[in-house]
This record gives C-alpha cells, structure tokens and sequence, in this order.
C-alpha cells in the first residue's frame, strides 16, 4: 500500500509537541498545542546582531586556534535567513563504518563544526522562550512516553471518526508504526545542561549539537570532533563563547 494513502490517517507530531503531551503541560491535546512564538518587542536577543554571514562570525582562524587544528580546513557555506550554515571540516584518523545491505566499508571521518543561523523559538502553548526551551530540550522518561503514545492515539481515533474513515488492519498497522517511531526518535534523545552560556543552553549528545538560547532566539552548533562525546560538548562550548565575546 502506497504511503501517501495512509497519510492523511496518521497523526504527525513534532517531537517537541510530544515532549509537551508526555509533560501533561497546560496543552493536553495535541491538536491544541500551537507554534505561537514570542510577541515582537517582548524580548531581545544578542544573536540579533549575527545577521547571516556566519563565516564572519566564527572564522576558519578561530575554529583553528580555539581547537588546535593543523589540517587544513574546508568550509562550506548556505546563505539562507531561515536555515543557513557554515560548516567547517578537516581530516582525522577515526574511523567509521558504513554498513550497505549485508556488507561493511570502512572509511576515515572528517571532522566538522558547524554554525547554523538563529532561529526564533516556538513557545507550543508555553508562557515564555525559557520555559518553551527547557521543555522542548528534555529528556522523556519511559512514562511520559508512554502517555504521549496514548494521547497520539487517541487523536487519530478522533480523527478518524471525524471523517468517517474505519482503517483497515494494515493501515492501523503502518500508523502505529509510524507513531512508534516518532516516539522512539524522541526516547533517543539525550539533553545535558550547559552553564554559561546565554539564558540557557543543553549539549543534545546523540546528535553533538550545542543548543543555546538567547532572548527569544535559539543559536546551534554542531560539533564532531571525536568519538568521545564530552569532548564534542567542550570544544562546541568554546566556540560558543567565542561567539558571544563578539556579541
């Protein structure tokens, strides 16, 4: 069965939405939880002053200084107001694995930073840019998945019966299925607190990305460095103070 034709039965939920459904936050039901950001004027943030030329905010040089590199780097460069980038890679000895069918290759991993333009928070039903933050940067306990489960549930039944649509066992199927993998997504997700930096910030370690929040904006930075974690997590927090002593 083709997957658009399940598409309008199943229920898509941003996982920061599902964070707020686990939470069981003033925003029950899913369907009511809106992207309604922060009111203009209400709160200010220094990664206004960053613009999109992000080469200049974080150069070739200083990524070579503050993480003692001595290859030579490549950059790459997305100019866009909403999702631009720079990224920043160099050659190392690691290793990984690329894994095509029942084969293996291996090959040698660049290492890479990248710098993305700040973005203005979603508040999803919350009072405020922080309060918004920290529940969208949580880790979700095994109960609060399973509640965001049910209550993801509950809404496409609704639907469903709202449109007088009775899916049959392969669509159930491939709908659970669905949901089931944006929860597991979610579970994988593992949040560290970062202190010093900006109105708060937390080291997203699966993903090696330092997210801050300033005001009613959020700057991120991608650090791959090393296959130890907590290496990723201080190298990306020493660029990110490099950053904010420019701001």
């Amino acid at each position: 069965m083709k997957i658009s034709k399940l598409l309008p039965s199943i229920v898509v939920i941003p996982l920061v939405s599902l964070s707020l459904i686990s939470c069981g936050g003033e925003k029950e039901n899913s369907e009511s939880v809106s992207e309604n950001t922060v009111e203009a004027g209400s709160v200010v943030s220094k990664f206004n002053d960053l613009g999109t030329d992000l080469k200049s905010v974080l150069t070739v040089e200083q990524v070579k200084t503050l993480l003692e590199v001595k290859e030579e780097i490549k950059t790459k460069s997305l100019d866009h107001k909403s999702y631009g980038n720079v990224t920043y890679r160099w050659p190392s000895d690691r290793i990984e694995v690329i894994k095509v069918g029942g084969s293996e290759m291996k090959k040698k991993k660049n290492n890479m930073v990248r710098l993305s333009v700040p973005v203005e928070i979603k508040l999803y039903g919350m009072p405020d840019a922080l309060s918004a933050f920290n529940h969208q940067y949580k880790e979700i306990t095994p109960e609060e998945m399973e509640k965001a489960r049910k209550a993801m549930a509950e809404v496409k039944a609704r639907r469903d019966k709202e449109a007088g649509v009775t899916p049959s066992e392969t669509e159930k199927k491939a709908a659970n299925s669905v949901m089931s993998g944006v929860a597991g997504a979610a579970a994988k997700l593992e949040y560290e607190a970062v202190s010093g930096l900006g109105d708060s910030a937390k080291w997203e370690k699966s993903g090696r990305i330092l997210i801050i929040l300033d005001g009613d904006k959020t700057l991120s930075i991608s650090c791959d460095i090393s296959d130890d974690s907590d290496e990723c997590r201080d190298a990306a927090v020493k660029l990110g103070k490099k950053i904010y002593s420019s701001l």
